[in-house]
């Protein structure tokens, strides 16, 4: 969570940071998915994805309890804080982080900043959506930088390729981005695959689980928008 999903202001790419109460929901989620396999980390390079793989990655390893306790380190090796007594590191060792643009929110041009739940504002975002549930998917949002669907649906896909590429063959890939891309790629995987798919509503600390075949550069989606924290967290709309 961010002030501006409280707020319910569209971020698309604007660069907003975790708060205090989204960053005790990536604590939760590191807790979530303590047990599951982590071949590499992937991140959108936008603060708020990324600091959220940081709490989980810090959390696995024994830096970060899950009531926010750290440890810190001098330039000599010395602890200058300890961590709080329940901070135990979960895994031997975990991948770095690697940050990749391709997995950032859909940019949303003159429309980021603004309450999504302006009349004004919401009726610009179902004009645009109407457009592209009719196929005209390459209009994009107004003003500098505004993407289209096909923008961000051709970069997620070369973003989640790249990611599905260092995880290897049978790796397990973790990657941290934005409820838009993620809702858009699920669409399209289920279009291509003509499935008809019951999602559930994307929140903000859901886990999604895809699986890409290298052999017929395809994916597949097993689960999507899993709730792994006990509690609503707030999207763009709030």
């Amino acid at each position: 969570e961010t002030d501006w999903n409280v707020d319910k202001r569209i971020q698309g790419q604007t660069d907003t940071v975790l708060n205090s109460n989204g960053k005790r929901q990536a604590r939760l989620l590191a807790k979530a998915l303590e047990s599951k396999p982590c071949t590499a980390i992937v991140s959108s390079d936008l603060k708020r994805a990324h600091e959220t793989a940081s709490i989980v990655r810090n959390y696995w390893l024994g830096k970060e309890d899950i009531d926010g306790g750290e440890s810190y380190t001098t330039a000599a090796g010395k602890n200058t804080k300890a961590a709080s007594s329940s901070s135990i590191a979960i895994r031997e060792s975990v991948p770095k982080i690697i940050t990749d643009p391709k997995l950032r929110e859909l940019h949303a041009g003159d429309l980021q900043g603004a309450i999504s739940t302006d009349p004004k504002i919401s009726r610009i975002r179902t004009l645009l959506t109407g457009e592209w549930k009719q196929g005209k998917t390459n209009q994009k949002y107004p003003g500098a930088g505004g993407e289209s669907l096909d923008d961000l649906v051709s970069r997620a896909y070369q973003g989640l390729k790249n990611a599905a590429k260092l995880g290897g063959k049978g790796g397990h890939v973790f990657v941290f981005s934005h409820g838009g891309l993620i809702k858009s790629i699920a669409k399209d995987i289920i279009d291509k695959t003509n499935k008809k798919t019951m999602l559930r509503p994307a929140t903000n600390c859901c886990l999604s689980t895809i699986k890409y075949s290298m052999e017929s550069d395809s994916f597949k989606i097993v689960k999507m928008f899993e709730r792994v924290i006990n509690e609503d967290a707030k999207d763009d709309t709030g």
